[in-house]
């Protein structure tokens, strides 16, 4: 096991000046010992080397330093162990002088993404067979080719380096299948037929409006097969993504990643597996195959933006029910019949069903979407994500209210 490191360190501290004085400093801890080409630790020896350099005509000296554990790479090897400790205390003694080292080798890391691709792997791979399964068997054969070509930009399909007997779904991003099992969105997302509808004043059957509650796929089909919350499922999804992305980005991949990806991937299996086993008990009505088909297809959407939107249709749907349910006494309030939402998002304010600073964010987020939709301007990426977080928190929030007053048969 080699790690190693570049520490740059201004010479005008006093301090680790050169070679001399580097070990001299790593030596300030009463633990450390450096006996000719090893450092001595805990009883443990390890083989060092150490080269320093005078960066150009400035103050800094930088030091490139490597050590070696001549153990096998095991978590559980006290060897291995005490040589991360070492380690540890290395950078907390010098990054008290070197604040911008950097990490030129870690074979800990290296060995840790290794270890924790094949489970990543395996869980990405079921949830595609999951998916893939129910799409094929449940919706149809032919879903595919039935709802693409008119939904989607193809780009994916017109990827000829995909192997034959790969799919559609094996071309969708890590997070991406996450988005079909999980996100929620109304079966009807058309927000100028809820208005019309809204607008005629009168008592609304619960029933009648219930399509246009955001509800996740794994609400509508799975959760009652398969005994696992699906918001939890998710999370664990998202964190095991973040993961994920450290090791096909080559970034540090510590043994505390390389134990949470064991953790998290020993808690989903089952519940997937189970899932899998249970598809033949699930039953999709045919009225709901092409609706289930159209949201697939929409979950493959990568642009940021357009997931953007998504999420505001739904978040839009979720205040317009509130608006009409808590505004139902005030019988000549108009359901605005443009895009912007000021007066509903007054009217909630008013009525003390939202605070100042969630008018803020709904401005902010109204802003966001006008931008997107009628401008050239060039919005970050972290933006739009926090936003889409703003959004789903507000929606978890409306819909709250919203089911709360569902006890009678009359949503209103």
């Amino acid at each position: 096991m080699k790690t190693e490191y570049l520490f740059p360190i201004d010479k005008t501290q006093g301090v680790a000046a050169d070679e001399k004085t580097f070990r001299n400093l790593l030596m300030t801890s009463s633990e450390i010992e450096i006996d000719g080409n090893f450092i001595c630790y805990k009883n443990e020896k390890y083989k060092y080397e150490l080269k320093s350099y005078v960066i150009g005509d400035t103050d800094y000296v930088c030091h490139n330093f490597s050590m070696d554990c001549d153990a096998e790479f095991d978590l559980d090897n006290g060897r291995l162990k005490t040589y991360q400790e070492l380690l540890r205390k290395i950078k907390q003694i010098v990054g008290r002088h070197s604040k911008e080292y950097e990490v030129l080798w870690d074979d800990i890391s290296f060995n840790c993404s290794q270890k924790a691709y094949p489970l990543i792997y395996e869980i990405e791979n079921l949830m595609r067979k999951f998916l893939t399964k129910f799409m094929t068997v449940n919706i149809g054969l032919k879903w595919e080719k039935a709802n693409i070509p008119n939904q989607i930009n193809k780009s994916k399909n017109k990827d000829k380096s995909t192997p034959e007997g790969n799919g559609f779904l094996y071309r969708l991003d890590f997070i991406e299948l996450k988005n079909f099992m999980f996100d929620p969105f109304p079966r009807n997302s058309n927000m100028d037929e809820l208005k019309k509808y809204i607008s005629k004043k009168q008592d609304i059957p619960y029933a009648e409006l219930e399509d246009y509650i955001p509800k996740s796929n794994w609400d509508r089909f799975f959760k009652e097969l398969v005994k696992v919350e699906g918001g939890h499922l998710a999370k664990k999804w998202g964190e095991l993504y973040q993961l994920r992305c450290k090791v096909a980005h080559n970034n540090i991949f510590t043994p505390a990643d390389y134990a949470r990806v064991c953790e998290i991937t020993a808690e989903l299996k089952p519940p997937i597996e189970a899932a899998i086993k249970a598809l033949d008990k699930v039953e999709v009505p045919e009225d709901d195959k092409e609706f289930v088909s159209e949201t697939m297809v929409k979950s493959e959407k990568d642009e940021l933006s357009g997931r953007f939107l998504e999420v505001y249709d739904t978040m839009v749907i979720s205040m317009i029910l509130l608006y009409h349910h808590e505004m139902a006494n005030y019988r000549d309030i108009v359901i605005p019949e443009n895009a912007s939402m000021g007066p509903v998002i007054m009217e909630l304010r008013r009525n003390h069903y939202i605070n100042d600073r969630q008018v803020g964010i709904l401005n902010h987020i109204e802003q966001t979407r006008n931008l997107i939709l009628h401008s050239t301007t060039e919005i970050s990426p972290v933006k739009i994500q926090s936003l889409i977080e703003e959004m789903q928190q507000l929606i978890e929030i409306f819909d709250d209210m919203i089911v709360n007053r569902q006890g009678t048969d009359e949503f209103i």
